[in-house]
This record gives structure tokens, sequence and C-alpha cells, in this order.
């Protein structure tokens, strides 16, 4: 990446990590974190789609698609790893059993099948932060939503290239 796109990039990366800190990171419920996580993270999708496609804006204004139908274009572009693909399902699953559930309590299992696609890097963050479930949860989510960040700065940046 050129110098000026690495700038850009850097730039676009933390003008969303002070989006998603300001939006996510003070939520200490944590099936509340998971809804607006879920939320930010198919705003990062809508982006990717906007991006990739030359009228994407098209698709997201007017098919009222669903975050898993999002996800499903995304991964069909091949620019997103498929662990972040497989964890974004997850974490699609978590959130809908914890919408249809309403007495659902989070568990260890909820936050292992949304880091458990990232390997090692969720095996490090379960070694650091043990079995507090809060605080397994808010850095799995900040890790995937970090890699999603910097796949769509990426992206985006590619689109612009190309024009």
């Amino acid at each position: 990446m050129k110098e000026k796109n690495i700038n850009k990039w850097e730039a676009i990366t933390e003008q969303e990590r002070k989006y998603f800190e300001k939006h996510c990171s003070s939520i200490n419920d944590p099936i509340l974190l998971i809804l607006r996580v879920h939320l930010y993270a198919e705003y990062l999708l809508e982006r990717i789609i906007s991006s990739y496609l030359p009228r994407g804006d098209r698709v997201i204004d007017s098919a009222n698609l669903t975050f898993f139908q999002k996800l499903n274009i995304v991964d069909s572009f091949d620019v997103i790893s498929n662990s972040a693909i497989s964890s974004l399902k997850n974490l699609n699953k978590v959130r809908n059993r914890f919408v249809h559930e309403l007495e659902r309590e989070l568990t260890f299992a909820d936050i292992s099948q949304i880091g458990r696609p990232f390997g090692k890097e969720f095996n490090k963050l379960r070694q650091k932060y043990g079995d507090d479930l809060n605080i397994c949860l808010i850095s799995i989510l900040n890790y995937l939503c970090g890699f999603l960040t910097a796949q769509m700065a990426s992206i985006e940046l590619g689109s612009v290239e190309s024009q």
C-alpha cells in the first residue's frame, strides 16, 4: 500500500475506532453489547457493499436485506477472511438467540462460538482473560470489529484507487 493510502487507511480505522468506542465500549450489559456490536458490524458490511459494488447504495437502500443476506453478499466478494465471516455468522446466531429467548443468559459457549473461528487469537484472549465472561466477550468483539474495520478500510481505499 502506498504511503498516501497508508495514511488514509490509518485515518479511516482511527475514525472507526473512535466511533466503536463511543457507541459500544461503555456498555456493561453483555446482551446489549452483542446487540450493539451486531448493528455496528452490519454498518461495516453496508460500507463494504457500497464500496465494492458500483451502485451498492441501491442494494442497501432498496433491497431491505437482513444482516445474514448482507453477510452472504460480502462473503461472495471473497474480500473478508473466512474466520471473520464465520465469526460474524456466529455473532448473528448468538444475537438471534438473545432476541428470541428473553430469559437467556450469556454463557462462555456463546462467546466461544463467536471467537472460535479466530483460532489462536481467540485462545490467546481466553488465556489472558480466563473465565471472566464480560472481559472475554468485550475482547473478542473488539478483535472482530477491529479486524472487520481494517478490511473495510482496505476495500474502501481499493475502490477509491480504481476510480
